[in-house]
């Protein structure tokens, strides 16, 4: 996201900040920019005066639901369908992947306050598949013991660093709708709790700087079931519990897997090494 004109000027007036910003961007990664460029974003949007912080960001008309542009009961589908080992919990390599990038779009519609989950997300699921390329695997917990094997799993565009933080951000957001589905929780405290249970404790300065910001912006729960699914709250709800149910099995054996290997432990991979600096 570009921060509006009116806020890059106001930075620009603080010349200790802009040199210190000068100095920093070379240094930092694209995620980081990114980041960086979000907080400035949702913090221009918050000095406004919005009728209230939901409001900050926008929705696109046609991602607003109803007219049989509900998101979830295909992508709900995709994940009940999606093979889970019964004995070593192998999930396929290729259908997760394709189950990932089919869910991606769910960002889309949130707006920008989730630009940067999205594109980490995207990037890491572009690092799994050109580790399948070059190692070939049936189910995604063998991609990354072929990679262990090699002894290329810290390397910088390892799949296993990938791995770790797709499951990282899929918990995010699966505790996320989970919070806001069964709980009842309106979306910017169900996004706040769920942040700080999951992504908060992985991430540095910048990053927990631009996600406090930004879930301050979280559009109301009304508006954000709304771009989900139909005018029917109860429909729409019980459909993002389907996906809740369908990828938390999963998402459970990830993390096992995970745990399992050591790659939790953020020295292990070049990703979880670089936690305290995302």
């Amino acid at each position: 996201p570009t921060p509006p004109p009116a806020c890059v000027d106001k930075l620009k007036r603080r010349s200790r900040a802009g040199a210190g910003a000068r100095l920093l961007l070379p240094k930092m990664t694209p995620l980081q920019r990114g980041a960086l460029a979000l907080l400035i974003l949702c913090s221009c949007q918050l000095s406004g005066s919005p009728s209230s912080t939901a409001d900050a960001v926008s929705f696109p008309g046609n991602l607003r639901g109803g007219g049989g542009n509900e998101f979830f009961p295909s992508v709900a589908t995709t994940w009940e369908r999606l093979p889970i080992g019964a004995k070593d919990h192998g999930i396929p390599a290729s259908d997760f992947l394709n189950a990932v990038e089919e869910f991606l779009p769910l960002f889309d519609r949130l707006g920008a306050v989730f630009y940067v989950v999205k594109s980490d997300m995207g990037g890491n699921v572009a690092k799994l598949k050109a580790g399948l390329v070059t190692q070939p695997s049936d189910t995604i917990q063998n991609l990354i013991l072929k990679e262990k094997m090699s002894g290329k799993h810290k390397e910088e565009k390892a799949a296993s660093g990938a791995l770790l933080w797709l499951t990282r951000a899929l918990k995010f957001t699966h505790t996320l709708l989970a919070n806001m589905a069964l709980g009842g929780a309106d979306a910017s405290s169900a996004a706040k709790d769920a942040y700080e249970a999951t992504l908060s404790k992985h991430h540095g300065y910048v990053m927990k700087k631009s996600f406090q910001v930004a879930l301050l912006a979280a559009p109301s729960t009304d508006s954000m079931l709304q771009c989900l699914g139909s005018s029917d709250k109860e429909r729409t709800v019980g459909e993002v519990l389907r996906f809740v149910e369908a990828s938390h099995p999963h998402l459970h054996a990830l993390e096992r897997f995970l745990v399992q290997q050591g790659l939790e432990d953020a020295s292990n991979v070049v990703g979880g090494a670089e936690a305290r600096g995302r």
